[in-house]
């Protein structure tokens, strides 16, 4: 029995990779192997190839808010905007979240007009934004201990991700959602074996310290008669996925971890650095017409991708879970979520 889980993680430290689904499940995974072995691993990535994959996640999402669904701006108007009114849409067209109130008010009649009156209503409720500093580097000359060389010292720079906490005490905290067979001691369990040697680049360095606070089961807002679903991933489709929606298109460049982030795979390979794979990113809006969706629409899409690597066994995640909502008559009938109108339009 598939149950859903709602993980709440607190971050403590500056970021060295931006918080995503694929690279958190890419350190549980490497947490199973260190935990269990490698024959546990393997048999934990082909059970994802079965109808109950053991863990569809979400990327962590900031606490209270929603993805902002990507559904077309409403028409512009005839005249040209102020000054004022230009700089107040360019600031509306770069929100990312919608406050949960905010988006429970829009969920059940959601159309391009009510979204761009809700993202107006979110402008000043965002989430605590991280700021983007550069660290410079010296290069350590590995002969010598020094950073002096024949030619002058290698200066670099890195990037981290620092958050302003906000309260005295108070530290960002972030929701994923995860759909997975396993009891919710085992999912902590996987949870924090993923996250016991920091999230992402620089780990080892104290960036990435995320702790695990709450595994807990529940439920996505319910939306009566939902014709939609909002994506809380990056996603590469499957056979079957609904294929009419508002897409954002990306790619994701994923990076080997753990022991191969440091040392050949076994095949000898030092490649570091996955093949891209093309994606829908987090806010795609699918279309799941009740006629094609019967049941309601899917709680996950994507898959877990091989052949990402020259060695076979390694994984891209590249799966999704849904949020459901309702669109409005006029939005439910754009042609970009009817394939057949499209077909009838090109002809």
């Amino acid at each position: 029995m598939i149950a859903l889980y709602r993980i709440e993680l607190r971050l403590r430290s500056a970021l060295g990779t931006p918080l995503s689904a694929d690279t958190l499940w890419g350190h549980i995974a490497w947490g199973i192997r260190y935990r269990e072995g490698e024959e546990a691993l393997a048999a934990w990535l082909a059970r994802h190839e079965l109808p109950e994959p053991p863990l569809i996640l979400s990327d962590p999402m900031p606490r209270g808010y929603w993805p902002r669904p990507a559904v077309p701006p409403p028409p512009r108007p005839s005249t040209a905007p102020s000054a004022a009114e230009a700089q107040l849409r360019k600031q509306l067209a770069a929100i990312e979240w919608l406050p949960e109130d905010v988006w429970l008010a829009l969920a059940e009649g959601l159309s391009s007009n009510k979204l761009f009156a809700a993202v107006k209503a979110a402008l000043h409720k965002q989430p605590v934004r991280s700021v983007i500093a550069p660290q410079t580097h010296a290069g350590v000359n590995r002969l010598t201990g020094g950073t002096t060389a024949e030619d002058g010292g290698t200066l670099f720079a890195t990037e981290r991700r620092f958050f302003n906490a906000g309260a005295i005490g108070e530290s960002p905290r972030y929701v994923v959602w995860a759909y997975s067979p396993a009891e919710s001691t085992l999912v902590q369990r996987w949870f924090e074996d993923g996250l016991i040697g920091g999230y992402g680049r620089d780990g080892a360095n104290g960036a990435g310290w995320i702790e695990v606070l709450e595994v807990s089961t529940a439920a996505l807002p319910e939306v009566p008669n939902a014709n939609a679903v909002v994506t809380l991933a990056p996603f590469t489709p499957k056979p079957g996925d609904p294929i009419g929606g508002f897409f954002r298109a990306g790619v994701r460049c994923g990076r080997l971890g753990g022991d191969f982030a440091i040392g050949p795979t076994p095949d000898g390979s030092s490649l570091r650095q996955k093949r891209p794979v093309a994606s829908f990113l987090t806010g795609t809006l699918l279309a799941c017409p009740p006629q094609d969706y019967p049941a309601g629409p899917p709680s996950t899409v994507g898959r877990i991708l091989a052949g990402v690597h020259r060695y076979a066994d390694i994984r891209q995640y590249a799966a999704a879970v849904t949020l459901p909502c309702r669109l409005e008559d006029g939005l439910a009938d754009h042609p970009l979520l009817n394939p057949a109108s499209q077909q009838e339009h090109a002809q």
